[in-house]
């Protein structure tokens, strides 16, 4: 018995490989990329020595893995706030996407960190950042500026153990 392999999507790179014409056994040839080609076809031939042939396709779907950090559009994000605004204020939502990647490692969750925590908190799920409920009193404030700053990570597959961001 002989083998052959086609694939589909044709174009290179070849994904699959026959081990040996004679053996059948199909062998990954590259790492798999779910972006590029969530599934793949392959066509397996076999024919005897009187060339009598038979066909089979194996379709071969490619699941996703995190492998694509979420990023945010519509950046730099500034907020400009009047004194004396009551804590628990909506002041900005931001948003990131992971537009690669599907399921929960598309999924986007949000955190808020830097030296200005204190005066701000934000939704973990939906980027909304907020006053927090003491506000901001720019008399109290010890050092007597008036711009504050926070770094927001978006990070995703919130449930997962491989979280980009």
């Amino acid at each position: 018995l002989n083998y052959t392999l086609t694939q589909t999507p044709a174009a290179p790179p070849a994904y699959f490989t026959l081990d040996e014409p004679t053996s059948g056994r199909i062998l990954q040839s590259i790492e798999l990329d779910r972006e590029t080609h969530a599934s793949i076809t392959l066509t397996v031939q076999v024919c005897d020595e009187g060339l009598q042939c038979d066909s089979v396709d194996l379709v071969i779907t490619v699941t996703d893995i995190n492998d694509n950090a979420p990023s945010f559009i519509n950046t730099p994000y500034a907020v400009t706030i009047s004194e004396n605004v009551p804590g628990g204020t909506s002041l900005i939502t931001v948003e990131a996407e992971d537009m690669a990647d599907e399921g929960n490692n598309a999924v986007v969750e949000y955190s808020i960190s830097g030296t200005d925590l204190r005066y701000f908190t934000i939704e973990a799920a939906t980027g909304l950042i907020r006053l927090a409920p003491g506000g901001i009193d720019l008399e109290a404030v010890i050092d007597n500026r008036d711009t504050f700053t926070v770094i927001v990570e978006a990070t995703d597959n919130p449930e997962g153990t491989v979280r980009l961001s």
